[in-house]
Protein backbone atom coordinates (compact mmCIF):
# COMPACT_ATOMS: atom_id res chain seq x y z
CA UNK A 1 0.00 0.00 0.00
CA UNK A 2 1.44 3.47 -1.39
CA UNK A 3 1.67 6.44 1.32
CA UNK A 4 0.41 9.50 0.35
CA UNK A 5 3.40 10.55 1.98
CA UNK A 6 6.06 8.46 2.26
CA UNK A 7 9.11 9.22 4.62
CA UNK A 8 11.97 10.81 3.82
CA UNK A 9 15.08 9.09 3.66
CA UNK A 10 19.01 11.23 4.15
CA UNK A 11 21.45 8.55 4.63
CA UNK A 12 25.51 9.24 4.28
CA UNK A 13 27.68 6.86 4.51
CA UNK A 14 31.30 6.61 4.45
CA UNK A 15 33.09 6.43 1.27
CA UNK A 16 35.00 3.05 3.20
CA UNK A 17 31.76 1.82 2.57
CA UNK A 18 31.89 1.43 -1.11
CA UNK A 19 34.57 -0.91 -1.25
CA UNK A 20 33.73 -3.36 1.16
CA UNK A 21 32.93 -6.92 -0.86
CA UNK A 22 29.93 -8.66 0.94
CA UNK A 23 29.59 -12.22 -0.50
CA UNK A 24 30.65 -11.39 -3.95
CA UNK A 25 31.48 -8.50 -6.54
CA UNK A 26 28.54 -9.27 -8.30
CA UNK A 27 26.02 -8.57 -5.15
CA UNK A 28 28.08 -5.73 -3.88
CA UNK A 29 27.85 -3.77 -7.44
CA UNK A 30 24.17 -5.26 -7.10
CA UNK A 31 23.61 -3.08 -3.72
CA UNK A 32 25.39 -0.12 -5.34
CA UNK A 33 23.48 -0.27 -8.31
CA UNK A 34 20.36 -0.05 -5.90
CA UNK A 35 21.22 2.75 -3.95
CA UNK A 36 21.97 4.98 -6.74
CA UNK A 37 19.08 4.00 -9.07
CA UNK A 38 17.25 6.91 -10.66
CA UNK A 39 14.22 8.43 -8.84
CA UNK A 40 15.32 6.94 -5.47
CA UNK A 41 13.06 7.67 -2.61
CA UNK A 42 16.48 8.71 -0.82
CA UNK A 43 18.83 11.09 -0.58
CA UNK A 44 22.63 10.12 -0.23
CA UNK A 45 25.64 11.33 0.42
CA UNK A 46 29.01 10.04 0.62
CA UNK A 47 31.73 11.21 3.22
CA UNK A 48 35.31 11.14 1.22
CA UNK A 49 37.99 9.86 2.52
CA UNK A 50 39.78 13.22 2.34
CA UNK A 51 37.21 14.83 4.90
CA UNK A 52 39.76 13.17 7.87
CA UNK A 53 37.81 14.15 11.00
CA UNK A 54 34.17 14.71 11.43
CA UNK A 55 31.51 14.56 13.76
CA UNK A 56 30.13 11.01 12.10
CA UNK A 57 33.43 10.03 13.11
CA UNK A 58 32.16 9.56 16.54
CA UNK A 59 29.63 6.43 15.36
CA UNK A 60 25.83 6.04 13.58
CA UNK A 61 23.14 7.92 14.64
CA UNK A 62 19.56 7.87 13.08
CA UNK A 63 17.69 10.89 13.50
CA UNK A 64 13.82 10.44 13.52
CA UNK A 65 11.12 13.80 12.99
CA UNK A 66 8.32 12.75 13.27
CA UNK A 67 5.27 14.83 12.28
CA UNK A 68 3.02 14.73 15.63
CA UNK A 69 5.70 14.13 17.86
CA UNK A 70 8.84 15.61 19.17
CA UNK A 71 12.08 14.41 17.61
CA UNK A 72 13.80 11.33 18.89
CA UNK A 73 17.45 9.90 18.10
CA UNK A 74 19.12 6.92 18.35
CA UNK A 75 22.95 6.57 19.17
CA UNK A 76 24.76 3.27 17.76
CA UNK A 77 27.85 1.78 19.90
CA UNK A 78 29.57 -1.33 19.91
CA UNK A 79 27.84 -2.41 23.13
CA UNK A 80 24.40 -1.13 21.96
CA UNK A 81 22.65 1.52 21.37
CA UNK A 82 20.79 4.56 22.95
CA UNK A 83 17.18 6.16 22.80
CA UNK A 84 17.89 9.92 23.36
CA UNK A 85 14.74 11.99 23.84
CA UNK A 86 15.96 14.78 25.80
CA UNK A 87 15.24 18.42 23.73
CA UNK A 88 19.00 19.79 24.71
CA UNK A 89 20.59 16.84 23.64
CA UNK A 90 18.63 16.12 20.44
CA UNK A 91 19.34 19.73 19.57
CA UNK A 92 23.31 18.79 19.51
CA UNK A 93 22.99 15.63 17.71
CA UNK A 94 20.53 17.62 14.85
CA UNK A 95 23.72 20.49 14.57
CA UNK A 96 25.87 17.33 14.07
CA UNK A 97 24.17 16.21 11.65
CA UNK A 98 23.76 19.27 9.78
CA UNK A 99 27.86 19.52 10.02
CA UNK A 100 28.40 16.04 9.22
CA UNK A 101 25.75 16.32 5.89
CA UNK A 102 27.78 19.59 5.02
CA UNK A 103 30.98 17.70 5.19
CA UNK A 104 29.89 15.13 3.20
CA UNK A 105 29.93 15.02 -0.88
CA UNK A 106 26.76 16.34 -2.41
CA UNK A 107 23.90 14.06 -3.25
CA UNK A 108 25.02 13.93 -7.15
CA UNK A 109 29.32 14.14 -6.77
CA UNK A 110 27.97 11.32 -4.09
CA UNK A 111 26.26 8.92 -7.05
CA UNK A 112 28.97 10.01 -9.46
CA UNK A 113 31.40 8.40 -7.00
CA UNK A 114 29.41 5.23 -6.84
CA UNK A 115 29.12 4.77 -10.24
CA UNK A 116 33.22 5.33 -10.84
CA UNK A 117 33.25 2.50 -8.19
CA UNK A 118 31.02 0.19 -9.52
CA UNK A 119 33.06 0.50 -13.12
CA UNK A 120 36.40 0.10 -11.10
CA UNK A 121 34.80 -3.22 -9.47
CA UNK A 122 36.29 -6.53 -10.94
CA UNK A 123 34.16 -9.10 -11.92
CA UNK A 124 35.47 -12.10 -9.52
CA UNK A 125 36.66 -11.67 -5.80
CA UNK A 126 40.06 -9.99 -6.11
CA UNK A 127 41.38 -9.18 -2.60
CA UNK A 128 43.81 -6.52 -3.75
CA UNK A 129 41.13 -4.36 -5.37
CA UNK A 130 40.99 -0.57 -4.96
CA UNK A 131 39.20 1.44 -6.64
Amino acid sequence: MARDEPPKLHVIIGESCLYHLIGSPEITRAQLEHIVRPGAPWKLQVMPFTQGVHEGLSGPLTLLNMRDEPPVAFVDSVTGGSLVDDPQQISRLFECWESISADAMSPSMSVELIRAVIEDMPEERDDHWVA
